[in-house]
């Protein structure tokens, strides 16, 4: 368990932790998809939209 107990500890002490809340993840999934664009971010879609609308 200890290593599950570091891990926590690095992910509570992160700086960039806040950051997390602006992304669209699900609650208790772990993103590790390192070949992508990554998972958006959660204003990303009404940007769009604001941007096909010519807003």
């Amino acid at each position: 368990m200890k290593h599950c107990e570091e891990a926590a500890a690095l992910d509570r002490d992160d700086p960039l932790r806040a950051l997390r809340d602006q992304f669209a993840l699900a609650d208790g999934v772990i993103y590790l998809d390192g070949n992508s664009l990554g998972v958006p971010p959660k204003a990303a879609a009404a940007r769009a939209a604001d941007v096909i609308r010519g807003a």
